[in-house]
């Protein structure tokens, strides 16, 4: 029976030496029976038991198994031929003999060489398993099937900042923020029995969580089951966005070649594919049947530079961070970063190389996009038309665009690093403005004055928000100033075309008043005020028919020309406050308001109790300008070369009232008024490069349509082809309504001009005409009356002859008034001639000294001359000369109480002038009526009590007189005290004749 069994069969005695050794025992510990039998079985396990509950030596064993009745484990014996065996034996002893002597025992065994050779590999191979994953620079996660860890290596340990026995037995979902996907992902994992990736944020115990890639794959159990899964788990943090890089790994293994997201060959020396894993499979488009055999380098679009590589890493050893074009069955290229080494065999020959090919297609793409994008950001920069800093936390200067060097003279070089605050005139305000961005995220319409390179001052309105890392960590503060000297000079004009406006109102010698269609009195100026003796208060929003006595009449006037939009006029008496009614002349106009609708009625009021005309009708301005907008950040737009749109920025959306999404992608000349335009300016920017201030509209998606001013310009990619147009939009609605309306007042006020001269010309023709028309007939009633009283036998009584007196002094003074009204005429229509001629000024003054002495012999008035001995002669009309020291001595006796004093004087002054002067020692003149003097018809004292007569007219008349000899007069006058009257003239007249010379004697 023992030697047909299979299994070795061995009987010992009590000493444990053989008695028994069959076949089998042969084969299983390689001696045969004759070799064995009669030695002690201890002597050919000379390396003893291996088991763990074993003794060292065999001789234990025995007295074990006698001890218990059994005994098992593996014996290691040494072959015939030297070679060791393992052999799993059990020992039952046996009974004692007949004499009560200890009995032997039965060794049954069977050989375990292979299967203990295969564990020891096994065993090998898993402990190479554990340093390959301890060595991975990827944390490594092994679980079973139902997603319990049962293995990590310490990188894993070091990414969730757990220990491995936390990390081991735990479920792997529990170690993520989102379990659920944790989940999904490994069932995916092992629902399609293929590598998976997914992206899940690690939860750790201290510290924020850890964005990580995980990619999965399952592995097979013994019995063609699922095992579990390998997962490497890849701290991503740092790199979001940008596809993981393939890791390095030199391990030939083929769990984690398959868990690995790199294409990884095996290569022979000759550059034959010897093996792959299922992600060069996905890479290449082909089954791994197709791509084993075929050499590597054709795999790629330049096997040359494939094949070079191979070589390097031959002779080298290994080779990194190659770029090469790998060349997949379909689709298109994709761009690898290929990392090489070579692998040895146990004797260090070189057994091939091992190669992992990284798809960086994509990071590459990132790259450019990147590149592309710093790009595109510099040409938002630079094609805004303001000023744009950008400030660091520290207050320095770190970056400026090429308007902001234009603008203030400095060069990058000096602006950036250097402090913010000393580019400013207030350096305080301008830190305060920074630090209110910094604390509210934002800032508009912040005044600041820019101080330039040349020493000039520039005002500005500066806008500025927070500028965010990628991680929303505040790194500074974009700054935008926009120059605001041609806004400010708008508004000065503005202003200055309202004052002058009012100015010409309120210069108006005729009362003006603006009243409304339903007949309420608007607006009035100063001397509308004077006529009627009422307050501003009480006139506005008062009834205009009720001013006047005629109110019916006051009425038609102002309907009249609102109907017919013409100028009406008519006489009315004004209801004045105090005194009896005040006869005027009345003209009535229509105004306008900027559209043309008709706002009101403009009425002109003249005074008819002197009998003076005012020059114009001033019209009241047009005040009613809309406020000058505020400035805000330019809209942003770019366009592809067709002119779709591919980025704006939110002052473009809220210019076209479409969000940015709805925008990108569709026409820009959807967008504007003018599509031709539109296009146009997509056709010059790529022509010119850039085109600047050019004016389309923005249409709002509510149909409403913004006007702007465009800049434009084209931008670049990396590579230097042209990519787009960027263009801003500057909402300029403000600048063209206050161009428009400034244009429109200054054609208003060109009208009123050359009504105002129209007027001025039909006066002084009117009063010419009323002169010459009077002066004939006065001529001959002064010259009748004359006539009569000279004749002695003419029969007249006493009592007649006193009413031709009367009649004859009446008619002189009229004539003597009509005369200066005429050459009032004269002088303003420019028809009166100056004749030049040498005379004697001290002989011109005492003839007019001797004319008029007879009036101030009635008034009992001392007339004194005081003359410079170094004044004899001057070149100027002697006529004009002496009619200037009649008026003015006139008037000097005419105000001078009797037995007073006056005196003229004659002084030379340098360079080549000389004075004339008239002091009187009258009633004076106060300070405040000193402007009034030389206007027309203009008498300081009024009313029919007055104690001087007079037209008004000697004193305008003497001033223009002054004016064509190219003098000029001056007043002083205290009241009480007297006035003098100072006429400084030239010695000689440019157009004098010809040979004379002033200071010779006549």
């Amino acid at each position: 029976m023992a030697e047909c069994g299979t299994t070795a069969a061995v009987v010992l005695d009590a000493n444990g030496t053989v008695l028994l050794w069959n076949d089998a025992a042969h084969r299983v510990f390689g001696r045969s029976s004759r070799e064995i039998v009669g030695r002690r079985f201890e002597t050919i396990a000379s390396e003893g038991p291996t088991s763990a509950d074993s003794e060292a030596a065999f001789s234990n064993v025995l007295a074990r198994a006698r001890s218990t009745g059994r005994w098992s484990g593996v014996v290691t014996t040494r072959r015939g031929d030297g070679r060791m065996a393992h052999a799993q034996v059990e020992i039952s002893t046996l009974g004692p003999d007949d004499a009560g002597a200890a009995g032997g025992a039965l060794l049954l065994a069977s050989d375990v060489t292979d299967l203990r050779e295969e564990l020891a590999r096994l065993s090998a191979s898993e402990a190479h398993r554990r340093e390959l994953v301890e060595a991975d620079a990827d944390a490594v996660v092994v679980t079973d099937a139902l997603g319990i860890i049962t293995e990590v290596n310490r990188r894993m340990e070091d990414l969730t900042g757990r220990p491995r026995a936390d990390l081991e037995h735990a479920r792997w979902a529990s170690l993520f923020e989102d379990p659920v996907s944790a989940e999904r992902g490994l069932h995916s994992v092992l629902v399609e029995r293929r590598r998976t990736d997914w992206d899940l944020r690690l939860k750790r115990p201290e510290g924020p969580s850890v964005a990580v890639d995980v990619s999965a794959a399952a592995y097979a159990s013994p019995g063609g089951g699922v095992g579990g899964m390998v997962l490497r788990v890849r701290d991503v943090s740092d790199r979001r966005g940008v596809e993981a890089l393939l890791r390095e790994s030199q391990v030939y293994n083929r769990g984690l070649i398959e868990a690995s997201i790199d294409a990884l060959f095996s290569i022979d020396p000759s550059g034959v594919i010897t093996d792959l894993n299922r992600q060069s499979e996905v890479a290449l488009g082909l089954r791994r049947e197709q791509i084993l055999g075929t050499r590597f380098a054709d795999l790629f679009t330049d096997p040359a530079a494939a094949t070079s590589a191979l070589g390097m890493t031959l002779t080298v050893g290994s080779a990194s961070n190659l770029e090469i074009t790998l060349r997949p069955a379909s689709g298109p290229t994709r761009v690898v970063s290929v990392n090489a080494s070579v692998f040895r065999g146990e004797t260090g020959e070189t057994r091939g190389i091992f190669a992992a090919a990284r798809d960086i297609s994509e990071q590459k793409e990132a790259e450019s996009r990147l590149r592309a994008s710093q790009s595109y950001h510099r040409s938002l920069i630079e094609a805004s038309p303001d000023v744009l800093l950008v400030v660091d936390s520290a207050m320095t200067i770190t970056d400026v665009n090429e308007q902001a060097l234009r603008v203030t003279g400095f060069s990058r070089e000096a602006l950036t690093g250097s402090p913010f605050r000393e580019l400013f005139a207030d350096p305080r305000r301008a830190v305060m403005g920074v630090q209110q961005t910094l604390a509210n995220g934002a800032l508009a319409n912040y005044e600041l004055t820019l101080r330039l390179r040349s020493g000039h001052e520039l005002p500005i309105s500066a806008s500025a928000s927070v500028l965010r890392s990628a991680e929303g960590q505040v790194q500074g503060v974009v700054f935008v100033a926009r120059d605001m000297t041609a806004q400010r000079a708008l508004e000065h004009r503005l202003r200055e075309a309202r004052n002058y406006n009012r100015g010409l109102i309120e210069a108006s010698l005729d009362g003006l008043i603006t009243v409304d269609p339903e007949l309420a009195i608007t607006d009035v100026n100063e001397q509308m005020l004077r006529l009627t003796g009422l307050t501003r208060k009480q006139l506005l929003a008062s009834r205009f028919p009720e001013l006047f006595v005629e109110t019916e009449r006051a009425a038609a006037t102002v309907r009249g020309a609102l109907e017919r939009q013409q100028v009406t006029g008519s006489e009315l008496t004004v209801n004045r406050r105090t005194g009896p009614g005040l006869p005027v002349s009345v003209n009535a106009g229509t105004f306008a308001d900027p559209t043309g609708a008709i706002r009101g009625v403009l009425v002109a009021a003249r005074d008819f109790t002197d009998n003076k005309r005012l020059e114009s009708d001033l019209r009241e301005a047009q005040g009613y300008s809309r406020s000058l907008i505020d400035s805000n950040i330019d809209a942003l737009v770019t366009t592809d070369l067709l002119g779709r749109i591919t980025d704006v920025n939110q002052e473009m959306e809220a210019l076209a009232g479409i969000p940015r999404d709805a925008l990108i992608g569709t026409p820009f000349r959807d967008h504007v008024t003018d599509a031709t335009a539109a296009e146009e300016l997509t056709r010059r920017v790529l022509a010119e490069n850039r085109v600047v201030d050019l004016e389309l509209g923005i249409r709002h998606a509510s149909g409403t349509t913004t006007p702007v001013s465009c800049n434009a310009a084209i931008f670049f990619d990396k590579e230097g082809r042209l990519k787009g147009v960027i263009a801003t939009a500057r909402d300029v609605t403000e600048p063209l309504r206050l161009r428009e309306q400034l244009q429109r007042q200054n054609r208003e006020l060109t009208v009123q001009n050359q009504r105002v001269l129209e007027a001025n010309r039909l006066k002084s023709e009117f009063l010419a005409s009323m002169s010459h028309e009077l002066r004939t007939p006065l001529n001959s009633i002064i010259g009748f009356s004359d006539f009569l009283i000279s004749q002695e036998s003419a029969g007249l009584s006493p009592e007649a002859r006193e009413y031709l007196g009367d009649i004859l002094t009446s008619g002189n003074h009229l004539l003597q008034l009509i005369n200066d009204v005429l050459d009032l005429a004269k002088v303003e229509s420019g028809k009166m001639e100056v004749a030049p001629a040498t005379f004697s000024p001290r002989a011109a003054v005492e003839e007019v000294m001797t004319s008029v002495r007879p009036l101030a012999a009635e008034k009992r008035i001392t007339l004194a001359l005081r003359v410079d001995p170094d004044l004899t002669s001057v070149v100027l009309d002697p006529l004009r000369f002496k009619q200037i020291l009649y008026n003015l001595l006139s008037n000097a006796i005419k105000f001078t109480e009797d037995g007073g004093p006056a005196e003229v004087g004659l002084v030379r002054r340098d360079p080549g002038q000389f004075t004339l002067s008239v002091r009187d020692s009258g009633i004076g003149i106060a300070a405040t009526d000193l402007p009034r003097l030389f206007r027309e018809f203009e008498q300081l004292e009024t009313g029919p009590g007055r104690h001087f007569g007079g037209s008004g007219l000697g004193l305008s008349l003497t001033k223009k007189l002054v004016d064509l000899l190219g003098g000029s007069i001056e007043v002083e006058s205290e009241v009480g005290a007297g006035t003098t009257f100072s006429v400084h003239l030239p010695l000689a007249m440019p157009n004098g004749p010809e040979g004379t010379s002033p200071g010779a004697s006549p």
